[in-house]
């Protein structure tokens, strides 16, 4: 079942069910600038009261995602060129680097195993896991553990290891459009998310659409997978866009009826299907996000309390919109589950962490664009990339 999300098409943070200090710590000795490295672009940030940044790298190729493996290396996944590891210096700035994997199909998805010794990457068709040496930093013996994903639409794929069953990969795949109605049927394969328990992988490899597990289906493009502290895995979702109700000759705004924020619709509704079978076949998003974010990636702090989310940005409306690291405050209820604090159907359950300024003019190449987010093993500093026209990498903490 597709999940239209309410009135704007707002993005929907979706809880997909599987079976210490609410801020980081601080970090006073990280430096304002890092030694050799200049911005290479001229927009502005600014970081919420209480925050800092400081810009890491500059010249990196499209780095999608960020991971640091078992020994505090930081591997970087560059679209359309690999992977690559650095060795951090105590202030948190590189001091050396390492090409990992060198394949020019990689274009979004890092996954590591709890112990760090296997290692995950995809392209759009693919799923590879390579033995990994955390300490050499290297990866060897590629095998293939999921295939035949379709290529058509969105190439992303995002990939995730259940902390507490490391045989079990998840595998997101988005729609083959920004409507893709065939997808009302899960057997599609595409805008869903499932699983693989590779302990139980058969002869070869799994074939996406016909095997493995279904975790979320009528998911547009579940690009971030983010674990609470009860390994529930949430997603964050890129959601439909230009979701309007058609009269004939005359595709106008909705003005039929009044919706609350994350409730679902039917764009076309007729005699067998409306409103209300939609909302009874669907899972309301737990949170919505306002229209053409684009989230990327999205990580819980240490006492999960909060999650940070890459909102990538949109051009593709006027003004543009995003291009910033938000925190969206969670709670942990008397059952023990973990919840965001805002109701569901707040327009403003999230703050701005890191933004830039002037979003209305921004571009696909002139801002901030947050993709892969991740923590320093320690908690005391966040890296966030941006594959913009130079490619960066920040460090976001607490002042």
């Amino acid at each position: 079942m597709h999940l239209f999300t309410a009135l704007t098409a707002m993005l929907a943070l979706l809880r997909i069910a599987l079976a210490g200090a609410n801020l980081p710590r601080q970090a006073s000795s990280i430096p304002s600038s890092c030694p050799g490295v200049t911005a290479r672009t001229t927009y502005k940030l600014s970081a919420a009261t209480g925050w800092k940044y400081t810009l890491l790298a500059s010249g990196f190729t499209k780095p999608r995602c960020l991971l640091f493996n078992t020994e505090g290396h930081l591997l970087v996944l560059k679209a359309g060129k690999g992977l690559t590891a650095h060795t951090l210096s105590a202030d948190g700035c590189i001091a050396s680097s390492k090409t990992v994997i060198s394949m020019a199909q990689l274009n979004h998805g890092l996954a590591l195993s709890p112990d760090g010794k296997t290692l995950y990457v995809s392209a759009a068709p693919t799923a590879w896991p390579y033995a990994s040496d955390p300490k050499t930093m290297t990866a060897t013996n590629q095998q293939v553990v999921v295939k035949g994903m379709n290529p058509g639409g969105y190439s992303s794929r995002m990939l995730a290891v259940l902390p507490n069953q490391p045989d079990l990969l998840i595998v997101s795949l988005g729609s083959g459009g920004n409507i893709d109605e065939p997808t009302i049927a899960k057997e599609t394969g595409r805008a869903i998310v499932k699983v693989f328990d590779l302990g139980k992988a058969p002869a070869g490899w799994y074939m996406y659409n016909t095997q493995g597990w279904y975790l979320g289906y009528g998911l547009r493009n579940e690009v971030a997978l983010v674990f609470d502290g009860n390994n529930m895995v949430w997603g964050v979702e890129n959601s439909g866009d230009q979701l309007t109700r058609v009269t004939v000759g005359d595709p106008k705004v909705i003005t039929d009826k009044a919706f609350k924020v994350g409730q679902q619709f039917m764009i076309l509704p007729n005699a067998t299907f409306d409103d209300a079978s939609c909302v009874a076949k669907s899972v309301l998003p737990r949170l919505s996000i306002k229209a053409y974010s684009a989230p990327i990636d999205g990580k819980f702090d240490k006492a999960f309390a909060n999650m940070y989310v890459s909102l990538h940005g949109s051009w593709n409306r006027q003004p543009a919109t995003r291009y910033k690291v938000v925190q969206i405050p969670f709670q942990k209820l008397n059952d023990s589950r973990y919840n965001p604090v805002a109701p569901q159907d707040s327009a403003a359950g999230y703050s701005d962490v890191l933004w830039t300024q002037n979003e209305g003019g921004c571009s696909g190449t002139t801002c901030l664009r947050p993709t892969g987010i991740t923590w320093h093993p320690d908690f005391s500093r966040m890296y966030v990339g941006s594959d913009g026209s130079v490619g960066e990498i920040y460090l976001l903490y607490k002042a």
